[in-house]
């Protein structure tokens, strides 16, 4: 059983196993979702939620959060995602780093781990939950975030507190009966709850080991019933166990600069390639987007608010040609734009069924319209931070010295150095 398998991989795992550039590539990862957490909390919504936990249990040093550790998971994870700048990977469907962060960070406070333990803790439940993801056929309906997730945080949480193998499996099946049932279109209707799903699978993730040490049972092959037959319509194991001990899964993952969903980011950079910047949004007759079908999906061209904009490929293209970086306060001022809304509505995505057939590539054209009768066009087959456009790493460093920055803090070269040592 998969439980086994990575249990047997995971269990007492020690990050100075990884090929150096693995580990380095690793590091930066952890500190970007560290920025992403503490930049979050300026979320309005994360910060009053935040709130309510507060003041009371641990204090997790690197967000400065106090609070019972399982909130910690809670509210950190909550706050990794709510900027839309996290780490993500295409062949796990979600974000690995958001929920084994969060499981590290919280069990870590409570047992105040050294930055060593933390971080061997990150990438276990990294590389657990997203083998759980890379073997599991999500249903069409469901949403990523907060199914395979819970099972990363346990993962963490049981690396942490030093399970034997057998420990180690048994936890992560309870936690495959812990994940969420989520839904895909969420985000795209406006729904911020699903920035929230991390979270709360990363607190799931922890309830797995409390529920182990007060003795309760997961179902034997836990993980595969629930991926392969309930959140799931097929789980193959030897997918997920594919290459242990020799390849590591946040080595292929993709990294952000924009803030706004993964998909929309295709169409965002031939959008790019195609447009001369600084080129007034006026000259613009209508552009049109045509791209695989789940990106297809995000056609939205009257967003009611910033997260149903970041799931908007018309409304992301806007904010480009109006010259507005790509973050929630420019959403926010474009959706109360007049001009920026009326060129939303001259937007349209097709999906093109070859394109569609060539994935992994993850292809998309942009045709731009003019009103002079011209037609600029780029076609591209990944954005910046895939795999085959890796983000530099010094930029990685500006963006956490930015996270940081918007936070109020002015430890962001310290700390940087710290997390990635």
């Amino acid at each position: 059983m998969i439980a086994e398998t990575l249990a047997a991989a995971f269990a007492g795992f020690d990050s100075r196993a990884m090929p150096e550039d693995v580990r380095a590539h690793a590091a930066r990862v952890y500190a970007d979702t560290v920025a992403c957490m503490v930049a979050g909390f300026t979320d309005p919504e994360v910060a009053r939620f935040a709130e309510r936990f507060a003041g009371h249990g641990a204090t997790e040093p690197l967000t400065g959060l106090k609070a019972a550790f399982g909130n910690i998971a809670l509210v950190v994870g909550f706050a990794a995602t709510a900027l839309e700048l996290d780490d993500g990977h295409y062949d796990t469907g979600s974000h690995p780093a958001a929920h084994a962060a969060a499981g590290a960070l919280a069990v870590a406070a409570l047992l105040k781990a050294d930055d060593k333990a933390r971080f061997d803790a990150f990438v276990a439940g990294y590389e657990v939950g997203a083998r759980v993801g890379l073997g599991t056929t999500l249903r069409p309906a469901a949403h990523g975030h907060g199914t395979w997730g819970a099972i990363g945080a346990a993962a963490a949480a049981a690396h942490l507190t030093g399970r034997d193998r057998a420990e180690f499996a048994a936890i992560l099946d309870i936690a495959g009966g812990l994940g969420l049932g989520t839904s895909v279109t969420a985000p795209m209707k406006g729904g911020t709850i699903r920035s929230a799903w991390v979270g709360v699978a990363a607190r799931n993730g922890l309830l797995a080991l409390d529920l182990f040490d007060a003795g309760v049972t997961g179902e034997p092959g836990g993980i595969e019933a629930v991926f392969g037959n309930v959140l799931g319509s097929h789980f193959d194991p030897d997918a997920a166990a594919a290459g242990l001990g020799e390849t590591y899964l946040i080595a292929t993952n993709f990294m952000k600069v924009d803030a706004s969903c993964r998909e929309t980011q295709g169409a965002l950079a031939a959008f790019r390639a195609a447009w001369t910047e600084g080129r007034p949004a006026a000259d613009i007759a209508a552009v049109e987007v045509t791209t695989f079908a789940s990106a297809a999906m995000l056609s939205e061209r009257e967003p009611v608010n910033v997260m149903a904009g970041r799931f908007s490929i018309p409304a992301t293209v806007a904010l480009a040609a109006t010259g507005r970086p790509i973050t929630a306060a420019a959403y926010e001022a474009a959706l109360a734009d007049g001009a920026a809304r009326d060129l939303m509505r001259r937007v349209t995505v097709t999906a093109d069924p070859k394109m569609t057939a060539l994935a992994p590539l993850r292809r998309c054209r942009v045709d731009i319209r003019l009103t002079d009768g011209a037609t600029l066009t780029a076609t591209l087959d990944d954005a910046p931070g895939d795999v085959t456009a890796p983000i530099p790493p010094a930029d990685l460093r500006e963006k956490f010295a930015a996270l940081f920055a918007l936070a109020g803090r002015d430890d962001a070269d310290a700390i940087y150095r710290r997390l990635t040592a």
